[in-house]
């Protein structure tokens, strides 16, 4: 009989294989993809989820994100655990900043002090034209980061939202 944990872990696995299949592949039918350490519920199916084990799995979703023009929703919910893995291989960064197709970024929850808003913000948003909206709830992103911000948007055009809210930034930054 098999642990109900491990049950859990394997189909994280299987699942997480299958999306990175999806990426890689192009699938035109795959708009919006969820990395996570944890898991999050996806009625239908309609979105890819991607738990990465280690830094050499954020390395290859990121090449794989960085040749697939059918993203258009990337959501990176809160980890600590995935911002230490990501800082610790630049691939996943390098391949998210060379994506175009994706619209909307998610980084609710993201701790993104410590250079992260600079990784993150000021390179992919800078190299995507078609980005139209960031959601940042509840990041640590500070001052610093909020002028990373202010920086890396003043030179998108296609910028319709930004969502600051607890965000650890004071209002006179804003």
């Amino acid at each position: 009989i098999m642990d109900p944990a491990n049950r859990i872990t394997s189909a994280m696995t299987i699942r997480s294989a299958m999306t990175l299949s999806r990426v890689e592949q192009n699938d035109p039918t795959l708009k919006h993809l969820v990395v996570s350490s944890t898991c999050h519920f996806n009625p239908a199916g309609r979105m890819g989820e991607y738990w990465p084990d280690d830094s050499a799995d954020l390395a290859r979703l990121g090449d794989a994100i960085g040749a697939n023009t059918n993203l258009r929703k990337l959501f990176i919910p809160g980890s600590r655990a995935f911002v230490d893995m990501a800082a610790d291989n630049g691939a996943f960064f390098d391949g998210l900043n060379i994506n175009t197709s994706i619209c909307n970024l998610d980084l609710v929850g993201c701790d993104l002090s410590g250079g992260m808003a600079s990784e993150i913000l000021n390179r992919f948003v800078a190299n995507n034209s078609n980005i139209t909206g960031i959601m940042l709830g509840m990041c640590t992103l500070g001052n610093e980061g909020a002028g990373v911000l202010a920086s890396a948007v003043s030179r998108c055009t296609s910028m319709k939202f930004i969502g600051l809210f607890s965000c650890n930034v004071d209002d006179d930054i804003l």
